[in-house]
């Protein structure tokens, strides 16, 4: 994530700015850091999680 932030694709298709990029970069590396800290990480479950469809909130 980090190597797409500082050196994006040269596609006219990829339409993100740099700092824009940096700071979802920075925010994933949080987001991860903080996940892996907590009691019975598992990085399966972890992705798991990330590609379950969202449910509706009720």
């Amino acid at each position: 994530m980090t190597g797409l932030a500082s050196h994006p694709p040269q596609s006219p298709r990829f339409r993100r700015d740099l700092p824009s990029l940096e700071r979802r970069a920075g925010a994933w590396l949080r987001d991860f850091n903080v996940a892996t800290a907590r009691p019975g990480f598992s990085l399966a479950g972890h992705l798991a999680a990330l590609t379950a469809p969202e449910r509706p909130a009720r």
